[in-house]
């Protein structure tokens, strides 16, 4: 796949192929050849000119790809790890970028993932070349990552992943109020320990206040419209069965709530995908590590942007 970098085609009669002619120059030395990118009508356009077109155009980004490649590899050779990338690892990456993009399944058909793909690329204006170097990267870099104490995968990790991925619920209650001074004032007395659904009955203006003041189950990534965005995540940022959350507020009113209990989840057994999410957990500990690990590389390296016009646009942030 070529990119274009701006230029338009000028039309076919206007690209001539070089071929030998009466009237046509000598041909060039070898060496003069490979400093020439054309000749229209005899004149040579020499290749310093597209070069400095490039560099003026895209060399600050081109240059910090191959900068991120080069300390990766540095990296690898300084650890005796390998630097090569087969072409199926390359296909495994593609796929599971693609997959994490648009949602679908890694077996999905070459066609499917070509269509995808070249979708992205056409949006964010990337070139294949692009697209191929980062994946490749990627691969090194997951060769990092694999060996990082990051990413260790722990069972409190694995029991965390189960709660997620088979939908697991928290049971809280809440107490409403329309004063932030009675939401303190509640919040404290249910720290010190003063039954809940009592305070509830009590203060909240809630309906649900006459029935325990219950929400309505909240799972890790769904839960009931009826219940506010900020309450819902507060339920989901309590870790303990007992806990009573900060003041949470919704327009005009204030809410405290109180984390009951968190159901495991009913439609799997834990010893059934136990070693299918130990997997998965491990995915996403070296998707998280890559970005970090590529920064922390970038930052202890001893970079000189030699070229004058690159060492420029560093230096002034320009992104092209």
């Amino acid at each position: 796949m070529v990119a274009s970098l701006g230029c338009e085609p000028v039309g076919r009669r206007a690209v001539v192929e070089p071929r030998p002619s009466a009237k046509a120059p000598p041909a060039a030395p070898r060496e003069e050849s490979s400093r020439v990118m054309a000749r229209v009508n005899g004149q040579a356009i020499p290749m310093d000119k597209l070069h400095d077109a490039l560099v003026r155009d895209h060399g600050r980004a081109v240059s910090q790809q191959l900068i991120a490649d080069e300390v990766v590899l540095q990296e690898l050779r300084r650890r005796n790890l390998p630097t090569n990338v087969t072409d199926r690892e390359l296909e495994i990456e593609n796929r599971r970028a693609l997959s994490q993009l648009y949602q679908f399944d890694t077996s999905a058909a070459p066609e499917q993932l070509d269509s995808l793909l070249n979708q992205l690329l056409a949006q964010k204006n990337l070139t294949r070349r692009v697209w191929d170097a980062s994946m490749a990267r990627n691969v090194l870099l997951a060769r990092l990552a694999e060996r990082d104490p990051r990413a260790t995968v722990t069972e409190e990790d694995i029991q965390r992943a189960f709660f997620e991925e088979y939908d697991g619920k928290f049971k809280a209650r809440h107490i409403q109020v329309q004063r932030m001074v009675i939401a303190q004032e509640v919040m404290d007395k249910a720290r010190k320990g003063e039954d809940f659904e009592k305070l509830a009955f009590h203060y909240s203006t809630n309906p649900s206040a006459k029935t325990g003041a219950w929400l309505p189950d909240i799972g890790p990534r769904t839960a009931p419209d009826t219940i506010p965005p900020p309450v819902v995540q507060a339920v989901r940022a309590m870790k303990t069965p007992g806990q009573i959350s900060n003041i949470v507020q919704v327009g005009s009113n204030f809410h405290v709530l109180k984390l009951e209990e968190i159901i495991p989840p009913a439609k799997a057994k834990f010893s059934d995908v136990q070693g299918k999410l130990r997997y998965l957990v491990r995915d996403r500990n070296l998707d998280r590590l890559r970005p970090i690990l590529m920064k922390e590389l970038i930052d202890k390296a001893e970079i000189e942007y030699v070229d004058p016009v690159i060492r420029s646009k560093v230096k002034r942030g320009v992104q092209s």
